[in-house]
């Protein structure tokens, strides 16, 4: 099994998931088999080849030609399976149901080779779970592969290995999803939630709590919890309504399912009225008649005023443009390279208390995470900006806030200071031209990437400009090679910019 180029690869399970995963496989030159159930009546088309008709209109796009198509061969599982034999990774991306896998792996079991690949998409099942069933030689060449929608885009792939699962097939398979699919591969144990969505939703959990506690409207609590935060600038609702609110409620559902008792998800993760009241009255977001934002039927963006336990749905009001002052300074932060956290975080007004609070208990989470379920902050920081486009992640969050400021918003949050956080030292640090973060243990190791792979946004933490102004700084890399950087406001080019270059 050395080498780490498959030859042949199919995916069970043509929704949303299975359909993105074999459409990049397709845009990296490979063919690949979709399979599904059989069509309901024999004259439709079966959902696979549903699933190729909405890949041709989907968007944004999955196919990056729709050309690319071509590659992808759909089959059913009743009619096709033998088809499987030959495989050497199967992706299996079927509903989210135990049984339902487990009856399909016991069929791949009895079909493909000794050196067939099986992982699976699952966002929630543990490995444990998964093949707690199947034979050894099985197990040990299993693995979850959890991609994040839509696949093309999102860089970030959670490899999750079972404690039975051989190295050279997670090796394997973290090669192909980096060199040949463009994945960004964070490795994790098999713990609940894994990192992307255990931090990622709680995050956005705790983004409705505090506005409803501070009394924020929901444009306000995405102003500041967009991109003064380095988050996109969807914020809280307009990425609920983005991804979908039932789709939402689910996935809360299902991680405070999973997670341990006393995880401080539960303490947000519960039902939520208002969003309960949004969803029966057909109000799921942008697929829907509309979310916490829409569009009036005379085309004013409306937004709808949030609403507590016991209360009815608020009447929509015109969205306001208007952007709290912190905001405006953190955005004056940025454009002049001064740190943006400091200025949301300064204050007595609602939006410092909203900004304080929601970072105090999300970085503290996130911290409260190692080592448990990983040894390496980098890890929960690349899950973070790869899967969920922010532009940094917490543990370099908490270097920019700084330990005495850490300090007092975990106090103001009424938590708990995590042992990760104890010793107050950075988690990042430049070792000569070498870029080392903290693990667990207290020791510095360099940054993993994989081989060949240069992080811009890292290295720089270990250069000192050749020149610089207030639009742009050029640095010299290896290989007599010279990168400018342009940090205008909007990135404009200017007068300076022009200087530099």
């Amino acid at each position: 099994m050395s080498n780490t180029v498959f030859q042949k690869i199919a995916v069970i399970g043509a929704g949303t998931m299975g359909s993105g995963i074999a459409a990049q496989i397709a845009n990296a030159g490979h063919d690949v088999m979709l399979f599904d159930l059989p069509a309901r009546d024999g004259d439709d088309k079966s959902p696979a080849e549903q699933a190729i008709d909405r890949l041709m209109v989907s968007d944004p796009p999955q196919l990056m030609h729709k050309r690319n198509a071509e590659r992808i061969t759909t089959g059913t599982i009743s009619d096709d399976f033998d088809a499987l034999a030959d495989c050497d990774w199967i992706i299996e991306a079927v509903v989210e149901r135990l049984d339902i896998k487990k009856d399909l792996y016991r069929r791949l079991d009895a079909t493909i080779g000794p050196d067939c690949i099986v992982s699976s998409n699952t966002s929630t099942i543990p490995i444990s779970l998964l093949v707690e069933d199947m034979p050894p030689a099985f197990r040990q060449r299993f693995a979850i592969t959890h991609y994040f929608n839509p696949v093309r885009y999102m860089r970030l792939l959670e490899l999750v290995r079972g404690t039975e699962t051989r190295s050279d097939v997670i090796d394997r398979l973290a090669d192909f999803n980096d060199r040949v699919l463009g994945k960004g591969v964070v490795r994790c144990a098999d713990t609940p939630g894994f990192l992307g969505n255990r931090v990622g939703v709680f995050a956005l959990q705790v983004g409705i709590d505090e506005a409803m506690r501070c009394g924020l409207t929901i444009e306000q609590a995405d102003a500041l919890m967009g991109r003064p935060m380095g988050i996109p600038k969807t914020g809280v609702f307009g990425l609920y309504d983005l991804i979908g609110i039932d789709l939402m409620v689910d996935v809360v559902a299902s991680l405070r399912s999973i997670l341990p008792e006393g995880d401080a998800f539960h303490a947000v993760g519960g039902e939520n009225a208002m969003i309960t009241a949004m969803i029966a009255d057909g109000f799921t977001g942008n697929k829907g008649r509309g979310g916490f934002y829409m569009t009036g039927d005379d085309g004013i963006p409306l937004a709808r005023p949030l609403s507590g336990d016991g209360e009815p749905l608020a009447d929509w009001r015109p969205a306001s443009n208007a952007l709290p002052d912190s905001a405006i300074r953190a955005a004056d932060a940025a454009a002049t390279r001064r740190e943006p956290l400091l200025e949301i975080i300064d204050g007595n007004d609602d939006s410092a208390r909203f900004s304080r609070r929601v970072l105090g208990r999300v970085l503290a989470y996130a911290a409260s995470l190692v080592p448990d379920v990983t040894t390496s902050p980098q890890d929960i920081d690349d899950a973070m900006k790869l899967g969920f486009n922010w532009q940094r992640g917490p543990f370099e969050m908490i270097d920019a806030i700084g330990t005495s400021r850490m300090a007092a918003l975990l106090d103001e949050a009424g938590l708990e200071t995590p042992a990760v956080l104890a010793s107050g030292d950075a988690f990042y640090r430049a070792d000569g031209d070498v870029l080392t973060v903290r693990q667990s243990d207290g020791k510095f190791a360099a940054v993993s990437l994989p081989e060949g792979v240069m992080r811009f946004h890292m290295t720089r933490q270990t250069l000192t400009p050749i020149t610089s102004n207030n639009a742009a700084s050029l640095f010299a890399l290896e290989g007599d090679l010279r990168l400018v950087e342009f940090h205008s406001k909007a990135n404009a080019l200017t007068d300076e910019s022009m200087e530099i270059v």
